[in-house]
């Protein structure tokens, strides 16, 4: 690609996977079909981000990938099988891109957002939800914009790492 001084040399330096669907569904609810589309939209969007970049990134001698994952990777939510299911695979789909892509010069990090006061709560209430958290509150959606800045500029002898913007929900639950 030919360097165009409007938008610079023309590679891909940072790739941030951040795609996905969530239907909340027991397991004997979920249909075939909403199990298909959240898999094609959170992991196989991630792969296809993956697969676009990679030769723009070995040219350029380097970048970084950041594939949004979730809280739920470690700690699984009812009603969200499918979701998880993404989330967990996103891991093990970053760890592989890691190793493959490591010697390019090419880092691969998963961000693992918990509960972030975006529309994906569905207006679900922040004390009955977050009350019980380490820092007992929502996320911001800058808090996880942070955090990626800091993975694709700053964590850079980083790779196959996972970075949690949870508000310390890995941790563990405090039962009241």
């Amino acid at each position: 690609m030919a360097e165009d001084p409007k938008w610079g040399s023309g590679h891909v330096d940072i790739l941030v996977n951040n795609a996905g669907v969530s239907i909340p569904r027991l397991l004997e609810d979920m249909t075939a079909e909403e199990w298909q589309k959240t898999l094609d939209v959170n992991l196989t969007g991630h792969f296809n981000g993956i697969s676009a970049v990679i030769s723009s990134m070995k040219q350029a001698g380097g970048g970084a990938i950041v594939n949004t994952s979730s809280m739920t990777a470690t700690v699984p939510v009812t009603k969200l099988a499918h979701y998880v299911a993404t989330k967990m695979a996103i891991d093990g789909l970053t760890k592989v891109a890691a190793l493959e892509l490591g010697r390019y010069g090419i880092r691969v990090n998963s961000l693992h957002p918990g509960y972030i006061d975006t529309a994906m709560m569905g207006g679900a209430r922040e004390d009955a939800v977050a009350g019980n958290l380490p820092i007992p509150r929502f996320g911001r959606p800058e808090e996880v914009a942070d955090m990626m800045i800091y993975i694709v500029s700053r964590a850079v002898y980083s790779t196959g790492s996972q970075f949690a913007v949870d508000g310390g929900v890995v941790s563990g639950i405090e039962h009241g």
